[in-house]
């Protein structure tokens, strides 16, 4: 749903980056208020800062290129494209270097 969601919003001719700032605004929003009615708002505090800060850098670069190709891709084929290459990178990982 959320694919849809980026397709849908991108025909606006919203920037990418504003997409997915907004994404993660409502996405934090939920996760706060859903801690906060379990009363586990202290399970929100990253444990490494550094670690919490480049795993932040990576998504919103990865969010970021999922919107672009959403942009110029069909639904179909961006989750063709992904599930193939998802598959490459698994036996990838697997491979002792």
């Amino acid at each position: 749903m959320g694919d849809s969601c980026i397709k849908w919003i991108g025909q606006f001719g919203l920037p990418p980056v504003q997409i997915v700032a907004f994404m993660g605004l409502f996405m934090a929003l939920t996760l706060v208020l859903q801690a906060a009615v379990r009363g586990r708002l202290a399970n929100l505090l990253p444990r490494s800062l550094l670690r919490q800060g480049l795993r932040a850098m990576l998504d919103m670069a990865n969010n970021v290129c999922v919107v672009i190709a959403l942009h110029h891709l069909s639904l179909t084929m961006f989750h063709s494209r992904l599930h193939f290459a998802a598959g490459h990178l698994t036996a990838l990982r697997r491979i002792s270097w």
